[in-house]
């Protein structure tokens, strides 16, 4: 796989063929004419909402046999509806995680939000030493590998 940089905005945005942008609904990856679009898609203005559209779309086949099965029309509507409505919901709240999943996945740098990132304001942030009672921390030197152990009281023997 050839590796690209960011991609700028002077980069023609080629918005794929009708079967492309299918594909790509589906989850499937563009050829690398389009990654400036993908990047467009997953980063410019309105990207959670497109994500949960997506995700609505794809849930609409399963809310359209819910509605022709036999049943009150009611029952059947409302469920229909609650299957739309709880992808679009769930689209919106895992927007993040699957725009870098779709980034990552064309070659793309992922999106990295402030509070997860490592290094803000160019310094890099330590890990907090750990603060619970009552645990120790022990570092194998060996394999490099850290536990934490329980630290256990001794009854006094004065009773």
């Amino acid at each position: 796989m050839t590796s690209i940089g960011p991609v700028s905005g002077a980069v023609n945005r080629a918005r794929p063929p009708a079967r492309g942008r299918i594909y790509y609904l589906l989850g499937g990856t563009l050829p690398p004419p389009h990654r400036a679009w993908v990047q467009a898609d997953n980063t410019g203005p309105g990207w959670r909402w497109r994500g949960s559209l997506r995700l609505s779309l794809l849930s609409a086949p399963f809310a359209l046999v819910f509605l022709l099965l036999p049943g009150r029309l009611a029952a059947r509507v409302t469920l229909a509806v609650c299957i739309v409505v709880a992808a679009a919901v769930t689209g919106i709240v895992s927007a993040g995680f699957f725009r870098n999943r779709r980034l990552v996945q064309h070659g793309l740098p992922p999106v990295v939000a402030a509070e997860e990132d490592p290094e803000r304001d160019g310094a890099p942030v330590a890990p907090a030493p750990p603060t619970d009672e009552g645990y120790s921390v022990l570092a194998n030197a060996s394999d490099g590998i850290t536990t934490r152990a329980a630290s256990v009281m001794e009854p006094d023997s004065d009773g």
